[in-house]
């Protein structure tokens, strides 16, 4: 499923790309990690729930190039609202992350 969105101004935006390239700029990934977004509905029941969460999967390159071990961020919002700040917070779950993300 595509996730493009129309501006304003006619230009089209692909919000799971930047989110991508926030995400590898923020964990500070690197080029050759797999990263892998998706949006979708949690079917949370609670009152407050936004109903929409994001998954951020990723997985940086071993010493011998091969992909690592995927990680799993998820944020209850939708991708296009996701801030360099809500990947800090949610980074802080992954054990071998939380040293970089105080």
């Amino acid at each position: 499923m595509a996730f493009i969105y129309r501006r304003s101004d006619g230009s089209t935006v692909d919000p799971s790309r930047e989110l991508a390239d926030l995400v590898r700029t923020v964990l500070t990934l690197g080029p050759d990690a797999s990263v892998s977004i998706m949006q979708m509905s949690c079917g949370c029941t609670v009152p407050d729930c936004s109903e929409v969460e994001t998954q951020i999967m990723f997985a940086r390159p071993d010493p011998e190039g091969q992909r690592g071990q995927w990680q799993r961020l998820r944020i209850a919002k939708s991708m296009r609202s996701v801030t360099a700040e809500d990947l800090r917070l949610a980074a802080r779950s992954i054990p071998r992350m939380r040293a970089g993300f105080p």
